[in-house]
């Protein structure tokens, strides 16, 4: 029976993906022309020839601490003698954080024979959706903000992944108990990344003998109020609350629970600190996210990390500024080693490199592209 669940579940996930691919896939655009074109391209590195460098991100939503992270990795690059005399110019576009933006500005990085990488992606549709154009025209796509590990399950050739999974976060957040709790609860907003969280920790709970206790979804574009929501999972008297989620969701819900007298502890699958901290009016003792960047790590290039960005933006970085910083870091070692801007060349460099020391820790990857073994941290507002 749980080999027919894990055979469900495949057929479920590669189903999805196809839907996407058919939804989303751009009429008219010849990708497979412009593959041809960059294969017949000499990629050897050219004496100060500027690196054009893709960058799709929803900036508006999420701020401009990626694109600060990786401007940082410029000038540290430059300082490191990884540049080898080149310039590296950042093609930056706002994707809104839609499938439809995020995929017109992959056809158009797409259809620029100059860049041959592309960085960003903040959610799981946008990658899926933007790495199908990418695969098809030989362009390499640095996922840095989408957990899913779809796209690497499928083997692209073109695809690097840094962001813990959703697996990851989802057994982080269930090993947080300082003792086995007993009964949980369970609020999902209806999305493929959350389901899959709320899947992995109730999963990992039921193995430790946790049962749950209650469980409720709600559509993303009709979220309720959570007074029905906690006045239920009030009564079930449960030990933990996971509410999965996005922030803004989760800031409401701890908002209702905590007005309405409830103190069960709230762990939450956002990793959007700064939007539940700006929000979340109520108490937050009790309250946990899961994050990928520890900013006290006393590793020698988080500290030099830390220190420059405090210099040049005197502020703290988040861990978008600690992704950035690491992902083009990593692939501008890359082009260096491998002395080639070939997609093809910089994604199996990243692949075998030995264990890369980042500031958000340590990178190792699989040979699909995806990272592993990647450090997850809990936080509290």
């Amino acid at each position: 029976m749980r080999d027919f669940f894990r055979r469900l579940k495949r057929y479920v996930q590669g189903t999805i993906l196809l839907t996407l691919i058919a939804l989303f896939w751009p009429q008219g655009a010849d990708f497979n022309e412009m593959a041809r074109e960059r294969h017949d391209e000499d990629n050897t590195l050219q004496p100060n020839a500027p690196l054009r460098i893709g960058v799709s991100w929803p900036i508006a939503q999420r701020g401009d601490e990626l694109i600060n992270g990786m401007r940082l990795a410029i000038n540290h690059s430059l300082e490191d003698q990884l540049l080898d005399g080149h310039a590296v110019e950042l093609i930056i576009h706002d994707d809104e954080g839609t499938v439809q933006i995020a995929q017109k500005i992959a056809t158009s990085f797409a259809d620029d024979e100059e860049i041959d990488l592309v960085i960003g992606y903040a959610n799981d549709n946008q990658a899926i959706a933007a790495g199908v154009i990418y695969q098809s025209a030989r362009v390499l796509q640095m996922v840095v903000g989408a957990p899913t590990t779809q796209l690497a399950t499928y083997n692209h050739p073109y695809l690097v992944r840094t962001l813990p999974t959703a697996k990851d976060f989802a057994l982080k957040l269930s090993n947080s108990f300082d003792k086995p709790i007993k009964t949980f609860a369970v609020v999902l907003e209806k999305n493929g990344y959350w389901e899959e969280m709320a899947s992995q920790f109730t999963i990992d709970q039921i193995k430790k003998g946790a049962k749950r206790a209650y469980f409720r979804t709600f559509p993303a574009e009709l979220p309720p109020d959570y007074v029905r929501e906690t006045l239920e999972i009030r009564n079930q008297n449960v030990d933990a609350i996971l509410f999965a989620g996005n922030a803004v969701q989760a800031a409401r819900f701890i908002n209702k629970a905590r007005a309405m007298g409830l103190k069960t502890p709230i762990l939450c699958t956002t990793v959007d600190l700064e939007t539940i901290e700006q929000t979340v009016r109520a108490d937050t003792q009790n309250v946990i996210l899961p994050g990928f960047y520890d900013p006290d790590a006393k590793t020698p290039a988080n500290k030099r990390f830390l220190s420059d960005y405090l210099k040049i933006y005197e502020t703290l970085p988040n861990g978008w500024a600690a992704q950035g910083y690491d992902a083009l870091r990593l692939a501008l070692t890359a082009i260096h080693e491998s002395q080639s801007q070939k997609a093809a060349d910089i994604a199996w460099t990243i692949r075998y490199m030995p264990d890369y020391k980042g500031a958000a820790g340590l990178y190792r990857f699989t040979k699909q592209g995806d990272v592993e073994d990647k450090d997850v941290f809990l936080r509290t507002p």
